[in-house]
């Protein structure tokens, strides 16, 4: 008899239930099409809390952020990211406007809380470089993430010669996972990669990793010597040449943000309007109201975002708390995304297929076409001589696809370099080019 209750007890025990790891109905930003070039979507936790969905809302009213990349899983422009459920940010949350992504919840570091304490992982040393890892995210818990592999970093990875420029012309940056997200100033570069890496560079030296495991974010911004990034979690900073991770502001859904010396502007995923958080961690202030924000970008006088619901421009004094509408620069700009700001022009590109690269003075005024019948655009960026933009489209129709420049005193445009290019950022006199194997400088000519 005991034998048989004994059988009759493993028979019935089982496997324990699984864990829950999501809140059912809870959303989280993911990457599109495998995260090429950017695009962001949305996934949705089931009923029973064990599993999210598939990424959605990839192509569903968004232009900027979500939908740069078409099918070849395209970007966002640039910018920052995803305004909401917009058109070119998120749409539903999700997807982001400029420029690459993180890949969601997942994109993310290896292990949740970063997976290295240190970080020998993924591109470790980098090109030279070191490893200053911050540590696991401050704002909460992260979720396991792609694979820190780096790969070879090899150019010819994602560079063939052809066009005005040769790959042997690009100097290596870093060596890391996939690019997620650039930003330069005139003093750093910094960006994301789809392994939850946060990476940073001095001009003209080597990478340094900030931080690991920073999933769920898309959006990294450098100012002034500081790192901002997002994560699942909220927005959190760090020193550009290593050091703690400390939070800015621990709110879900974050989607774009654009950073100024005393903090950093914000939108969210799931809501357009305008917020400014300082750097010290205290309370946000609101700045404007926007139905949808694709992305975000500040220079020493004002914040700017686009709007791809309505195709407006707009822009507000730094650090002026209030929240009106601001001052229309622009509009009529269909799907917008991938907003940067330099050297009193603002740039951006409308995302489609076909889709179109722009520029405009900082004042507002007449609008400049840099390139038309462009197949999915990401992003674009210029100086006084020469505009340069990169698409991921497959060139459907005879659009224009690829990474192409041309001059601003009105001669046509041609290949800069036969590459396939995640994300593209520029200080005054340098390209940075993030790609599948890190970053790489490319002195502009």
């Amino acid at each position: 008899m005991r034998c048989v209750i004994l059988l009759l007890a493993v028979a019935c025990s089982g496997p324990p239930a699984p864990a829950p790891i999501c809140e059912p109905q809870q959303q989280i930003a993911c990457d599109c099409f495998g995260g090429l070039g950017g695009r962001r979507g949305v996934r949705t936790c089931s009923a029973d809390g064990l599993s999210y969905g598939p990424c959605l809302s990839c192509t569903s009213g968004t232009a900027g952020g979500g939908t740069a990349g078409g099918a070849a899983g395209g970007a966002t422009a640039g910018g920052a990211t995803a305004g909401g459920a917009t058109a070119g940010g998120a749409t539903a949350g999700g997807a982001t406007a400029g420029g690459a992504t993180a890949g969601g919840a997942t994109a993310g570091g290896a292990t949740a809380g970063g997976a290295t304490a240190g970080g020998a992982t993924a591109g470790g040393a980098t090109a030279g470089g070191s490893v200053a890892d911050a540590g696991p995210d401050p704002c909460g818990p992260s979720l396991p993430g792609a694979s820190d592999d780096a790969g070879t970093c090899l150019v010819s990875e994602w560079c063939s010669d052809g066009g005005r420029r040769t790959c042997g012309e690009a100097q290596q940056v870093g060596c890391t996972p996939a690019v997620v997200n650039l930003a330069a100033d005139d003093q750093h570069v910094a960006w994301l990669d789809i392994a939850g890496g946060v990476w940073a560079a001095p001009k003209g030296g080597a990478a340094v990793k900030l931080a690991s495991g920073q999933t769920g974010g898309s959006r990294v911004a450098v100012k002034s010597g500081q790192v901002y990034w997002t994560t699942r979690n909220g927005i959190i900073r760090a020193p550009a040449a290593g050091g703690a991770a400390l939070p800015v502001r621990c709110e879900a859904d974050i989607g774009v943000i654009a950073a100024d010396a005393p903090g950093v502007y914000y939108s969210g995923l799931l809501a357009g309007d305008v917020f400014f958080a300082p750097l010290d961690g205290g309370a946000p202030h609101g700045v404007a109201n926007a139905s949808a924000v694709s992305s975000l970008a500040c220079d020493d006088q004002n914040v700017y975002w686009a709007n791809p619901q309505t195709g407006r421009v707009r822009s507000a004094p730094l650090n002026v708390a209030g929240m009106g509408m601001g001052t229309q620069l622009f509009m009529g700009q269909a799907s917008l995304a991938g907003l940067v700001v330099m050297g009193g022009r603002l740039y951006w590109v409308e995302q489609g297929s076909p889709g179109t690269a722009r520029s405009g003075d900082v004042s507002g005024g007449a609008v400049e076409t840099l390139a038309a019948n462009v197949d999915l655009p990401v992003r674009a960026v210029g100086d006084s001589d020469r505009a340069w933009w990169f698409a991921v489209g497959a060139g459907a129709g005879g659009a224009e696809t690829g990474f192409q420049s041309r001059p601003r005193d009105g001669g046509a445009a041609e290949l800069e370099l036969d590459a396939r290019l995640r994300d593209l950022a520029s200080d005054s006199d340098t390209l940075y080019l993030g790609t599948s194997g890190g970053v790489w400088r490319l002195p502009k000519q």
